[in-house]
């Protein structure tokens, strides 16, 4: 399957698919911020629970660099940038960055914490392909439940699905048969 141009990622219908495949409602809304170096295929995240969100959502590829940065304060400083590859079928390969700042700022040690957890997380390796399906079928079904009557309307379930598809895809190109995927879309993860 090809990549699309990135001018072709600019139309509603590929920001659309982008926004549901990471899990972020309304993203055709939001222009590309080139002064921070986002492109209609490269969108910078909040912050590490955010990105920690977005994999939770749609899986993906994650990689860490360290790398400075100089804030408008005119101080650089050594961050680590964490970037989240994830493929989206009608578009190609996605990536959602954030910087990670390790140092602990006063006044802020809770939110350090928290951001230090959802790095280690997303630092673990990722199980097989199997697995992987087998959690995002549970994830689905557990936003189908929580939200009961109209959970096809809802933009986690619809990015939740989009994830099982595209692990179904990979783990049926990895030479997994029709029978090993059914089964693990079928029972429960916890099994």
């Amino acid at each position: 399957m090809s990549s699309a141009a990135p001018e072709q990622a600019q139309t509603a219908g590929y920001a659309v698919a982008i926004g549901e495949a990471l899990g972020i409602p309304n993203i055709n809304l939001q222009a590309p911020r080139p002064e921070l170096g986002e492109t209609p295929t490269r969108l910078v995240v909040w912050d590490v629970l955010g990105l920690r969100d977005i994999h939770a959502t749609a899986g993906g590829e994650m990689t860490f660099s360290q790398t400075e940065r100089t804030g408008t304060d005119g101080i650089t400083r050594v961050v680590i940038e964490l970037t989240l590859t994830v493929h989206v079928a009608e578009v190609g390969q996605v990536e959602a960055v954030t910087d990670w700042e390790p140092t602990l700022v006063p006044g802020e040690e809770d939110k350090w914490r928290r951001e230090l957890v959802a790095a280690a997380e997303l630092a673990k390796p990722q199980p097989p392909l199997i697995e992987q399906l087998a959690a995002a079928a549970q994830t689905s079904r557990d936003i189908a439940t929580t939200i009961g009557i109209g959970y096809g309307l809802n933009w986690k379930w619809r990015a939740s699905e989009r994830r099982c598809d595209d692990l179904w895809r990979r783990a049926r190109k990895a030479g997994h048969s029709d029978a090993e995927l059914s089964a693990a879309v079928l029972a429960p993860a916890d099994s």
